[in-house]
């Protein structure tokens, strides 16, 4: 167990399923028929994709008559996207879940809270270490690493001496979380790093279809 760090303010990012609807409405160049796929409504799915861009303080998409295309950041930021995506599916199909969902849904409802709360039990080795290291209480840690369990169906945390920890697999689970979240950061700083062209074009036939 690692020495409890104080608490530190973490800075904005966006979640994974933000980063979903911005993949599907990508991938669909239409908010509409991207709503569909996604089951949420057409304001629900904007409302979502204006966030994204709000945390990451740039222009994605391009919006037109014709459909919604994505910007030259957009692009760079779909393949980190398309990345973070594909790691956090696979993370939930190791961790063998019992739902009748597919990994990709379960993944992207995933919460920013969730994560990092279980990140920080795998580091603490206990409730009461992570709850005092994220400056929270130990109640709100224990109500979202309880609904993370049990929306995945799967045994992430046990009783030890030292009180609850995480199961072997909810341990190898947060590492590969962790691993999402240094992604996600990566992106962030990708996209406010990103050297724009100097003519600002509408970038039209980039193949954007999902990668296998």
């Amino acid at each position: 167990m690692r020495s409890i760090e104080p608490a530190v303010v973490e800075r904005e990012l966006p979640g994974l399923w933000q980063l979903r609807v911005f993949e599907t409405v990508a991938r669909h160049q239409n908010v509409t028929q991207a709503s569909q796929e996604l089951l949420r409504s057409q304001p629900a799915t904007a409302s979502c994709i204006a966030a994204v861009e709000g945390i990451l303080g740039a222009n994605l998409f391009e919006r037109a008559t014709t459909g919604t295309y994505l910007t030259p950041v957009g692009v760079a930021a779909l393949v980190r996207t398309r990345r973070i995506l594909q790691v956090a599916e696979e993370a939930v199909r190791l961790l063998g879940s019992t739902r009748k969902v597919s990994e990709l849904a379960l993944a992207s409802g995933i919460t920013r809270t969730q994560m990092r709360c279980l990140i920080a039990i795998g580091e603490c080795g206990s409730f009461r270490a992570a709850a005092r290291m994220l400056g929270i209480t130990e109640a709100s840690l224990q109500r979202a690493a309880r609904t993370l369990e049990q929306n995945l169906g799967a045994q992430l945390y046990r009783h030890a001496a030292a009180g609850v920890t995480t199961t072997e697999a909810g341990q190898a689970f947060a590492q590969r979380l962790k691993a999402v979240s240094g992604q996600i950061e990566a992106l962030v700083e990708a996209v406010n790093t990103y050297e724009y062209p100097k003519e600002q074009l509408v970038t039209v036939g980039v193949q954007i279809g999902r990668a296998s």
